[in-house]
């Protein structure tokens, strides 16, 4: 079977700025079983996700579709940023950093950085309309929806989807880990080791109930279906 897997960090098989330390991510134990391609990429639009789906998703017999927020930017037809992979602006708190680091170099490649960064600070503060972002959001993913009827769709977070109050979001999965460890809600460290925002315990649990939507089970999860993690978070590099 030919699986395609799409979305955001929570899917995504690289994360640029952690070290690597040979754990798995749940796309990795399902690509153990199938033939798997992963489209995902850290910090991406769900714009560039869709995009990306409706060029490939016939050439696939599944699809698992990892939903992010709405509001991410997708910078592309930028030659600069895409060649060196900050196309993906997902944040105010990223463009932000983005500029501060940028803003003291001269070369071509920091200027332009720089410039995009504080264009897209402007844009977050003044301009962004999180209802319109919403409704734009939403329509994509019923777009998806009536082009593939099988899709499988996770949200990521509590703001990526509507669906049955009884299912959880991925985040949840990663603040139940937090709420053991005694680190503070929404805790961001790109200096953290897990694989997409979750323990090895937890990849191996949601890589299991893929399994089983892939075989024809109906998509259900709660967060009683995961464990907190046997390691102390400094196994994770978590501070």
């Amino acid at each position: 079977m030919k699986i395609a897997i799409f979305g955001d960090s929570f899917a995504a098989p690289l994360h640029k700025f952690k070290k690597d330390i040979g754990l798995k991510s749940w796309a990795d134990h399902l690509a153990e079983k199938y033939d798997i391609t992963n489209y995902a990429v850290e910090g991406s639009s769900l714009y560039y996700s869709v995009k990306k789906f409706i060029s490939v998703n016939q050439l696939y017999d599944k699809i698992i579709f990892v939903i992010t927020l709405p509001g991410r930017l997708y910078l592309n037809e930028n030659p600069i940023l895409e060649q060196h992979n900050h196309e993906h602006i997902s944040s105010l708190a990223l463009a932000e950093h983005m500029y501060n680091y940028y803003k003291d170099s001269v070369d071509t490649v920091s200027i332009e950085f720089t410039t995009v960064a504080q264009a897209a600070i402007q844009y977050f503060t003044h301009i962004q309309r999180i209802n319109y972002e919403r409704f734009v959001h939403n329509l994509q993913i019923d777009y998806i929806k009536s082009i593939r009827p099988d899709i499988i769709l996770l949200p990521a977070f509590t703001d990526s989807y509507h669906f049955d109050i009884n299912n959880i979001c991925l985040y949840d999965i990663t603040e139940l880990e937090h709420a053991h460890w005694g680190i503070p809600r929404d805790y961001g460290s790109p200096g953290d080791y897990r694989r997409c925002h979750m323990s090895k315990e937890n990849n191996l649990i949601l890589a299991n109930l893929a399994d089983r939507w892939l075989q024809g089970e109906p998509v259900n999860i709660n967060i009683s279906d995961f464990v907190v993690p046997l390691d102390d978070k400094s196994f994770y590099n978590i501070k």
